[in-house]
């Protein structure tokens, strides 16, 4: 009896796995551009437009990329990058704590 209670938690622990790491690739972060948006104009003071690809993925950690980034007025921006990467703790982004460790 004890070990299909096992069984059981550990079919359920692979399947919860299973699905942090294919669910991200289902969902249209687009649709997040956004909100994106204004958290990166909070935290830089000037407006920020998303105008690429946005990707995350959760699992091994959590990863947000970023294409064609506009920093700035879109009719003169301040600067332009090609791409943004942002990765994370996951105990920290669980906490909704982000913090800059890295940067190139």
């Amino acid at each position: 009896m004890l070990n299909r209670i096992y069984i059981v938690i550990g079919t359920l622990a692979i399947i919860v796995l299973a699905g942090a790491f294919i669910a991200p690739h289902f969902i249209r972060w687009s649709d997040y551009r956004g909100r994106m948006e204004e958290l990166a104009t909070s935290v830089l003071g000037t407006p920020v437009t998303v105008r690429g690809d946005i990707a995350f993925s959760l699992l091994p950690h959590p990863r947000l990329e970023f294409s064609d980034v506009l920093v700035g007025s879109p009719e003169e921006p301040a600067a332009t990058v090609d791409a943004v990467e942002a990765e994370f703790s996951l105990m920290d982004f669980l906490q909704d704590n982000y913090n800059v460790t890295h940067r190139r």
